[in-house]
């Protein structure tokens, strides 16, 4: 009897003593997990933070870019671009600049009565004018002339001639007017009137986004073949849209509209971060040319 009792007992301390195990596992295990987590989290933050601060690095070398090598293609590591964080691996993280000609482009959205700067050369300093004709699209799918009013553009030509005078021709493109003025070429500032396409299928796509309106620029039309263009105004009347620039010819690309600035940051644990922001050419307000009272 007294062995039966014994055997219980020590059946019952043996469980007890699993039971006290398995929760010291379990929490020792938490307690691990939960540990490497915030350690995981900090180097995260840690990580972004040196991303963010080559970001910053990368736009004041951006800004002091001056030959057209350093501002097409530039790439550092931290160690050569003084950025020095703790705990960053200064020879895997890098700083990226580039500058590549495109085929298409969309642009934030611009604001009724505010303008976008398109640039037709190679800012600052390029000689290669792009006089192709090209597409730019407007408005979005749920706007109509019959509810809501969607935008109309304001389109101003700048260019040299040949032999150097600066010209300016003016278009205004409304998809509500019912008839279409054709460009006319001219030598002196010209205003002409066009009516907008609507996108067929309902919505045109340019890099990811879609438009309900659409219109052919044609630069050959405006200007004598020696004439060199060198921007683009577009002013936004009416209501808020984004605006897509798009080639018509597959081989043809625009100049850039500005650098693409990307920061690479790995930590010495392996963690890596990478930020990217688009730096635009400049831009001119619209009060620039237009008094609004």
């Amino acid at each position: 009897m007294n062995n039966a009792k014994r055997g219980q007992s020590l059946l019952v301390i043996v469980l007890l003593i699993s039971v006290v195990f398995t929760l010291v596992a379990t929490a020792s295990y938490r307690f691990t997990a939960e540990t490497q987590t915030s350690k995981l989290q900090e180097e995260s933050v840690r990580t972004l933070a040196a991303a963010d601060s080559g970001i910053e690095r990368g736009l004041q070398i951006a800004a002091n870019q001056t030959s057209p090598a350093e501002v097409r293609n530039y790439q550092q590591a931290f160690s050569g671009s003084n950025v020095t964080l703790a705990g960053i691996n200064q020879i895997a993280s890098t700083i990226t600049i580039t500058k590549d000609s495109i085929k298409e482009f969309t642009t934030p959205t611009i604001n009724k009565d505010e303008q976008y700067l398109f640039y037709l050369f190679d800012y600052p300093n390029g000689t290669s004018y792009f006089r192709n004709d090209f597409k730019i699209y407007y408005a979005s799918s749920g706007e109509s002339c019959n509810a809501t009013r969607p935008p109309a553009l304001e389109l101003t030509l700048i260019y040299g001639a040949g032999n150097g005078t600066g010209k300016v021709l003016r278009q205004i493109v409304d998809p509500c007017r019912d008839f279409t003025i054709s460009p006319k070429v001219a030598t002196s500032d010209t205003d002409t009137v066009r009516t907008g396409a609507t996108c067929s299928p309902a919505a045109c796509s340019v890099a990811g986004q879609s438009f309900n309106q659409w219109l052919l620029f044609q630069p050959s039309n405006l200007m004598d073949s020696a004439d060199n263009p060198k921007t683009l105004i577009v002013r936004v009347l009416f209501a808020p849209t984004n605006l897509g620039f798009q080639t018509s010819v597959a081989a043809d690309r625009f100049s850039a509209q500005g650098q693409r600035i990307e920061a690479k940051a790995v930590s010495n644990s392996g963690v890596s971060k990478v930020v990217r922001l688009f730096r635009s050419n400049p831009q001119l307000p619209a009060d620039f040319f237009v008094t609004t009272f």
